[in-house]
């Protein structure tokens, strides 16, 4: 026979309520563990909270709404990091009644982009020096310690060199289901570094490989620009915005205290039409030697800091700096598109498929560009230029690339019928240039063969046999 136990005595609300608050106040609650945050930025910024990031016991990997109410500026941080707290020794203890709270792991903190840096657009700067100059240091100092940067990645080898990314906003993506929000990097600056040089490098090679990473985004704009027009401010502002797809600058370093020898010269004179280059450590007027009137009419760029700090200031703190940057970089593009179409021109006349109307159109006053510094850096020497490029046998305009032949049985007379009445006295005036050196060509021919004849009694012999020649003739005659 089984015993009921005794019912416990009824007591009264007043009691319950204390006892159970007693009851709470006997058991030690492990404290929330805190992760500080910190100020600097990550090198791969995580994305915003994730199943795959929380731990097995946390809320996150059973349902993302678990959290759907945090603020995206949690994740930004500019003050100092919670100070860590004390692990008491009670955190060890557990018992089988306690209440456990899970400890939530939230991604590290991003670092909040300055204002400029949110305005700051695409920077593209290209480095190249000697071998010995550290031209891969020089070009990560210029992201160091740098308070427009809020992220960056790491070097990148690729056919031209190595490349460098980095950031300064972050690309927010909003998730609307779930409320989430996920921070990616802007990757705005590009720093590519080509290899060094001395005397022994191929310089043909290394011109050629930093003009096809320049002309890159030279052949992408004029692809999309349509061939009849020709520069225009519209055109220039549209190039020299921040979003332009153009390279901003290239910066030529020297050793400390040294001059351009005859390598660096050639790599100026034949890169500074295509790009503005910034030498460093800036050099004077006279400290380029006698080529410089080689590469005068396509000159270095204007802004030529003394020192590194001077340069970064320049690219990262200067809006007047980089907008005279993008400004140069849009009218070396200009030039260069004026020298294809105008090669495109001399080709698409002598095949005939340019008409009248077209080239009238093409070079009227209105269609061209006014800018009179413009036209008095680059006009001067478009004509030996377009000569240039007629030369190199390569035709970059789209229409040009493809070869148009006629049909079979067609037969087109417009090239045969056109006439040019300077070509008769062309002719003439080249035979009559041409009488000058035949004079002097005989000359030289006589004396030589006079010369060989040297003995007086071969002359004689040779003079009366002549003449008996000529006496013999009239007699039979």
């Amino acid at each position: 026979m089984s015993t009921q136990p005794p019912s416990p005595p009824e007591l009264p609300p007043d009691y319950l309520l204390s006892a159970s608050a007693s009851t709470l106040r006997s058991y030690h609650f492990p404290e929330p563990q805190f992760i500080p945050s910190t100020v600097s930025a990550p090198s791969d910024p995580p994305s915003r909270t994730s199943p795959d990031n929380s731990p097995p016991d946390s809320p996150l990997s059973g349902s993302i709404s678990s959290l759907p109410s945090v603020s995206s500026s949690f994740f930004f941080s500019s003050a100092a990091a919670s100070p860590p707290h004390p692990n008491p020794p009670q955190l060890e203890h557990t018992s089988s009644q306690g209440l456990i709270i899970p400890s939530l792991r939230f991604p590290r903190s991003l670092r909040h982009p300055t204002p400029y840096g949110q305005t700051l657009g695409d920077l593209r700067v290209l480095v190249i020096g000697r071998k010995g100059t550290a031209s891969l240091e020089v070009a990560a100092s210029l992201l160091d310690d740098n308070e427009e940067v809020v992220e960056h990645g790491s070097w990148e080898e690729t056919e031209h060199g190595h490349t460098l990314g980095a950031s300064t906003d972050w690309i927010e993506h909003n998730n609307g289901v779930y409320g989430l929000e996920k921070f990616e990097p802007l990757r705005n600056v590009e720093l590519t570094v080509f290899p060094g040089y001395d005397f022994d490098t191929n310089v043909d090679e290394l011109v050629a490989s930093i003009r096809a990473y320049i002309q890159k985004s030279f052949y992408s704009l004029n692809e999309v620009l349509h061939p009849k027009h020709r520069a225009s401010p519209v055109l220039s502002s549209l190039l020299s915005s921040p979003c332009t797809p153009l390279c901003t600058a290239l910066v030529f370093l020297l050793p400390p205290s040294s001059a351009l020898d005859y390598v660096d010269r050639r790599l100026i004179s034949e890169i500074g039409p295509f790009i503005p280059i910034i030498v460093l450590p800036s050099l004077s007027t006279g400290s380029y030697g006698p080529a410089e009137e080689t590469w005068r009419p396509m000159p270095i760029s204007s802004f030529r800091p003394a020192t590194l700090g001077a340069l970064r200031s320049g690219l990262f703190h200067s809006p007047e700096t980089l907008s005279q940057l993008r400004s140069q970089a849009a009218d070396r593009f200009l030039r260069w598109r004026e020298i294809e179409c105008a090669v495109a021109d001399i080709f698409a006349e002598r095949e005939g498929r340019l008409s009248a109307d077209a080239k009238k159109e093409r070079w009227s006053p209105s269609s061209t560009w006014d800018k009179a510094k413009w036209e008095s850096e680059w006009m001067p020497n478009l004509s030996v230029d377009v000569a240039k490029r007629m030369r190199q046998g390569t035709i970059t305009q789209r229409t040009l690339r493809r070869n148009l032949s006629p049909l079979p049985g067609i037969t087109t007379t417009q090239g045969s019928a056109t006439y040019d009445p300077l070509h008769l006295p062309s002719l003439v005036i080249f035979s009559m240039s041409l009488l000058s050196p035949l004079k002097d060509r005989l000359d030289i021919s006589f004396s030589s063969l006079w010369d060989a004849l040297g003995e007086m009694q071969v002359r004689v012999a040779l003079i009366g046999g002549f003449f008996v020649g000529i006496g013999v003739g009239l007699v039979v005659h």
